[in-house]
């Protein structure tokens, strides 16, 4: 991200130094997570830096409320995007949500 700089890849939006920020605890289990980019329909794409693996990237989802990894690190979700046709439904859809 410092090397590519913030920007928008069709509908993701990876956020700029001065917007990643945390979840505050009224999200429960995601508390702490840190913010790095969003969808077209303003779902999240976060990493955990206190778990046990902080590369994995979790999707959290609004429509339907929950969260889920959907990558291994930032450099997966991006070649899965780019695999996918920049269709973000078919990184998301197959993924086991869990309740925040």
């Amino acid at each position: 991200m410092l090397e590519l700089g913030a920007g928008t890849i069709e509908d993701l939006y990876i956020y700029p130094i001065d917007m990643i920020g945390r979840f505050d605890g009224a999200n429960g289990k995601i508390a702490g997570f840190v913010q790095i980019a969003t969808d077209i329909l303003g779902n999240h794409f976060a990493f955990n830096p206190n778990g046990q693996d902080p590369d994995l990237i979790y999707y959290c989802s609004h429509d339907p409320l929950g969260f889920g990894i959907c990558a291994e690190n930032i450099v997966e979700l991006l070649r899965r995007f780019v695999a996918s046709g920049f269709q973000i439904v078919e990184i998301t859809d197959d993924i086991d949500l869990e309740d925040f």
